[in-house]
């Protein structure tokens, strides 16, 4: 043979081993695309809500404040106060009998603010609300003193104090550089609208009583979590009806970075139509009873914390009653350690969500019971379903949680009566009644899209105590079932098998998540 054939034959070796690892490479992007390095990644959905704006709008004023106005002004446009201080005395001293609104216009500039206290003196009435809301051009910017970007530990002070105060709003203002908390507000019927809150050393903003909201806001690097909401009465289910709506939430726990971005607990209280990005560990926390989690946009949140959920609540058995229903959880985790994207409390309706890109688990029961997983879109996750037996143990908290829990009372009773009829006595562990039996779930109408077609780990005694049934289960790659997943639209296309397979499924409203 001479050597110019011979050369040839090792040239075309050499071709062939190396078109047969692009033939396994391929193969295993193809058939494992998740397990590997993250090289798949699916669409995420396109056709959510869209254009927010936080810009307040115009509204004529009862007195005017300016940053730059001399001493000794009267509170005219002409003559505005030099201070807060000074607005809110001549709001104290109004006759609200017999006006409709008082109104503080403050005009741009940055106004220096050791701590703002509002007590009940300076209360608004149902007809004649109290309103600070920013005016004209320009930024207003209510500042606690702290340098930005310093790094300290965070103390209790506050920028705005609100202590039993009612019919009180804020509207178009920063608060910026807070060594604890920027706004506390504990009351009724106060309104933080189209607010900034930035570095905090502590918590944004923290709401507790009734009707309190915060909406259309921007809240970013808190030392700790961006909102905290506790509102309602536990004890006779009487709701709070506070809120959080609208608004955008990142880059929170800057100090502590196990804080989830939101809390929400008490009873009656809602999240509604967030953004929640660039949480270091968990991305909302909640308990007690009644409580909403809808229409949020979680995503690229516990990227730090090792085993952290994006949602994630308590083992105990008295947090009944909580809806986790049409948001969209998204790139959770980052990417080199499991993490989970809702881990629910026993009693909690989880409906209508779409799970993708999540290296981990999509849905975790939590030990719990008396949980609703249907009608969910399931994308690509690690782990779709994690459905265990639960651990806890005879010396466990939560069993004297639901002991001081007023869940054999007439109106838990009747708003809860599965919780009503929990059973205790470790005589009786084998009653699906037993609280910790992993008991009267219901796993149905899921559409899971995964690379082995795996639905996920269940428990055998979750098998036989739940019912976990007519779910679709199929191959990653199988989205000829929606319109069009690769361009990011994920309602279900006419005349897809899942019309006949889960003829109980419904299109996630997609258009009605995010923010507005």
């Amino acid at each position: 043979m001479s050597k110019s054939s011979s050369k040839a034959g090792i040239i075309i070796s050499i071709i062939c081993l190396l078109l047969a690892a692009a033939v396994v490479a391929a193969t295993i992007l193809v058939v494992r695309p998740y397990y590997f390095e993250n090289y798949y990644f699916a669409t995420i959905p396109s056709n959510l809500s869209s254009g927010w704006s936080n810009e307040p709008e115009p509204i004529f004023s009862d007195f005017y404040v300016s940053a730059d106005a001399p001493s000794g002004g009267n509170g005219t446009l002409e003559h505005p106060f030099s201070s807060i201080n000074q607005a809110m005395k001549a709001v104290r001293n109004m006759r609200k009998d017999q006006i409709s609104h008082a109104v503080v216009a403050i005009m741009a500039g940055t106004y220096k603010i050791d701590s703002l206290e509002f007590t009940s003196k300076d209360s608004g009435t149902e007809i004649c609300p109290v309103i600070y809301s920013s005016y004209g051009d320009g930024e207003v910017i209510f500042d606690g003193g702290v340098e930005a970007g310093t790094s300290f530990t965070a103390d209790d002070k506050t920028i705005i104090n609100i202590n039993d105060a009612k019919h009180i709003a804020f509207s178009g203002i920063t608060f910026r550089n807070s060594s604890g908390c920027a706004i506390r507000a504990k009351g009724s019927n106060i309104d933080i609208t189209n607010c900034k809150v930035e570095n905090t050393g502590g918590n944004g903003i923290e709401i507790s009583g009734t009707m309190i909201s915060i909406n259309n806001c921007h809240i970013s690097n808190t030392g700790a979590s961006a909102i905290r909401i506790e509102g309602g009465n536990r004890k006779d289910l009487t709701p709070g009806n506070c809120s959080a709506d609208n608004n955008l939430i990142s880059a929170t726990s800057r100090f502590d970075k196990s804080a989830p971005s939101v809390i929400i607990g008490g009873t009656g209280n809602s999240l509604t139509n967030n953004e929640i990005i660039n949480s270091p560990s968990t991305a909302v926390y909640y308990s007690g009873n009644a409580n909403r989690i809808e229409y949020n946009y979680i995503h690229n949140t516990c990227y730090e914390t090792v085993g952290a959920a994006a949602v994630d609540s308590p083992s105990r058995w008295d947090c009944y009653g909580n809806f986790i229903r049409y948001n969209l959880f998204s790139t959770i985790g980052n990417g080199t350690a499991p993490v989970t994207a809702v881990k629910a409390c026993s009693g909690t309706q989880v409906r209508g969500n779409m799970f993708v890109n999540i290296k981990g688990v999509a849905m975790d029961f939590n030990g719990g019971r008396n949980i609703e997983f249907s009608n969910n879109i399931v994308h690509n996750c690690s782990t779709p379903i994690l459905y265990q037996t639960s651990t806890v143990g005879a010396d466990d908290p939560a069993w004297k949680q639901l002991k001081d829990s007023p869940y054999q009372s007439k109106v838990w009773k009747e708003a809860y009566p599965d919780c009503a009829a929990l059973k205790t006595d470790y005589a009786e562990m084998t009653d699906p009644q037993f609280a910790a039996n992993p008991a009267n779930s219901l796993i149905k109408d899921n559409i899971i899209l995964h690379a082995r077609k795996h639905k996920g780990e269940i428990s055998p005694e979750a098998n036989n105590f739940s019912n976990i049934d007519n779910n679709m289960i199929i191959n990653f790659d199988k989205t000829d079932i929606f319109i069009d997943a690769e361009g990011g639209n994920y309602r279900i296309a006419d005349g897809s098998e899942v019309e006949t397979a889960l003829p109980d499924y419904r299109d996630i409203p997609f258009d009605s998540i995010g923010r507005y």
